[in-house]
């Protein structure tokens, strides 16, 4: 075979190699999904004892305006610390979870101070494998469809992992009696969880996080944040 023939022929296999190995991964079936989880959680924490206690936070909701968290909620399915009463309301906002409560105090610690935290959560399976990297609308999300801002995601370089990030914009509603120097802060997560079979997960997430003085009584803005994952 002519030398130059025999070049081609190489060059032609070394080419046919790379490109196996460039769509391979796009040829293997994707991990096998173990579980897929909803999660929502609230999570208060207060340096002096506040009275009256009412607080509405958003739920999250499909774009038909309901969801398997909701549902869980409205049936009293939730983990919730004692002396709390909680529902599922109609605000001019959305569907909210009221929480209720005459006392939440603040316990005093070892070294003098007063510091106590408080969490409500469910955790609810899902019927299906949740979409994690496209989930608003589909699935049951704080943030609307719309009016979410693309932001960097927090220790990450580039976008080989998977990840996209976004900031919205959201609201709760306090009304408490407290003393003026009270710092009470307030923290809501939800998400959509895919455990695969062997190493590994991918989510979608959502938090709200706020910090307040003093007695509280009305709406408040806040901004959100919110993350998506592809699977492996």
């Amino acid at each position: 075979m002519p030398r130059s023939r025999r070049f081609l022929v190489v060059l032609a296999a070394v080419l046919a190699a790379v490109g196996l190995l460039l769509v391979a991964p796009a040829l293997l079936p994707t991990a096998p999904v173990a579980e897929s989880t909803y999660g929502y959680g609230v999570s208060l924490d207060t340096n002096a004892t506040l009275e009256n206690v009412t607080l509405l936070v958003p739920l999250p909701v499909t774009a038909n305006g309901s969801g398997p968290v909701v549902d869980a909620v409205a049936a009293g399915a939730a983990d919730a610390p004692s002396g709390w009463a909680y529902d599922v309301v109609e605000t001019e906002r959305g569907l909210a979870l009221r929480i209720r409560g005459d006392e939440v105090p603040a316990e005093r610690r070892p070294d003098g101070r007063r510091y106590s935290t408080y969490q409500f959560g469910i955790t609810v399976p899902a019927d299906h494998v949740v979409d994690t990297a496209t989930p608003y609308g589909e699935e049951p999300t704080l943030a609307s469809v719309d009016g979410r801002r693309p932001r960097p995601c927090p220790n990450q370089v580039g976008d080989a992992s998977g990840e996209s990030c976004f900031d919205f914009d959201s609201w709760v509603y306090l009304s408490y009696d407290a003393p003026p120097d009270a710092d009470v802060g307030l923290v809501l997560v939800n998400n959509g969880v895919n455990t695969y079979r062997g190493p590994g997960h991918a989510m979608y997430y959502e938090r709200l996080h706020l910090a307040f003085d003093g007695p509280q009584d009305g709406w408040q803005s806040v901004d959100g944040f919110t993350s998506t994952e592809s699977g492996p």
